[in-house]
């Protein structure tokens, strides 16, 4: 997704009226004329950035990626972006080529579907995802294709513990321990998630 980030984040759409300048604080944002009450507050960028009709989280006017956001619909939970015109390409100097991008959250079992029937050109799902529902559904497997895997990615879970119970957490971490070494989690991994997702990028 991150050719959809849609920064810089121009002071002059999210604080209009302010400007930034360097004080023996540090940075600060006052009033660009200087005088007055002051115009930078929590209801100003509760307006510039949240407002559901104006507001540049959604509706976003000054951006620097390959891709522009022309219309959000939050009830569908969908998102329109075409090519951003003052884009002038990447570090190769490449530049994107689909005209216009609609992408859309459904869930894991009706992205596959809809990729299936045709509603869709591409889905980003987990591999493990993938690889169950491939299981379930091998008549599939000629259809779909990886198109790519982003390397080093992975959701990470974690297993929440109260304040004050170091020796919980500490039982926790030596059974997955013990359940790693011993092989058991990766005959767990292999059996319901198609592979071996045992091994964090985060652990190394």
């Amino acid at each position: 997704m991150g050719l959809f980030d849609y920064s810089p984040y121009p002071i002059s759409v999210l604080a209009p009226g302010c400007k930034v300048v360097d004080t023996e604080k540090g940075v600060g944002i006052v009033n660009a004329g200087g005088t007055g009450a002051a115009i930078f507050t929590a209801g100003l960028l509760q307006k510039t950035i949240l407002d559901a009709a104006t507001g540049y989280m959604s509706h976003p006017s000054v951006v620097s990626g390959p891709y522009t956001l022309t219309s959000y619909d939050a009830q569908s939970g969908t998102a329109s972006f075409a090519i951003n015109p003052y884009y002038k390409g990447n570090e190769d100097g490449e530049k994107p080529t689909i005209e216009t991008i609609v992408y859309r959250t459904v869930a894991n079992d009706e992205a596959i579907d809809l990729l299936l029937s045709g509603r869709v050109d591409f889905v980003g799902i987990n591999v493990p995802v993938l690889n169950a529902y491939l299981q379930e559904h091998p008549d599939a497997a000629d259809k779909v294709k990886e198109a790519f895997v982003i390397p080093n990615s992975e959701d990470v879970i974690a297993i929440p513990v109260r304040k004050g119970e170091p020796e919980f957490l500490d039982a926790i971490n030596a059974a997955l321990a013990e359940l790693r070494e011993e092989g058991t989690l990766k005959e767990i991994s292999e059996k319901y998630l198609g592979g071996d997702y045992t091994n964090s990028a985060y652990s190394n």
